[in-house]
This record gives C-alpha cells, sequence and structure tokens, in this order.
C-alpha cells in the first residue's frame, strides 16, 4: 500500500509540474508575442516619422 501511495504521488507531482510548465510555456509565448507587436508598432511609427521627415526636407 505505501508503494502504491508513493507511486500515485510521484504521477500527480509530475501531472502538476508539467501543467506548470506548460502554463509558464503559455506566459512566455504571451509575453514574446506581445514584445514583438510593440516592437512592430515602434518600428511603424518610426517609419512614418522618417517619412515625414524627408517629406519636410
Amino acid at each position: 500500500q505505501r508503494d502504491q501511495d508513493i507511486a500515485v504521488a510521484s504521477a500527480m507531482k509530475l501531472s502538476l509540474n508539467q501543467r506548470l510548465r506548460s502554463k509558464i510555456q503559455e506566459e512566455n509565448d504571451y509575453l514574446l508575442a506581445k514584445a514583438l507587436q510593440e516592437s512592430e508598432r515602434e518600428e511603424a511609427q518610426r517609419r512614418r516619422t522618417t517619412v515625414s521627415v524627408e517629406i519636410l526636407v
């Protein structure tokens, strides 16, 4: 019985660790996508500013 309890506890721990790893990966993917979107927005703004300056010159 004790060995079975240990096996069940180990399986539960493994499952929790896998879910935690999956959640962390989802959060990392979200943050990476958000950073990429912000970078693209800043690049588009920079290009608009550059075009405006070139038109004025």
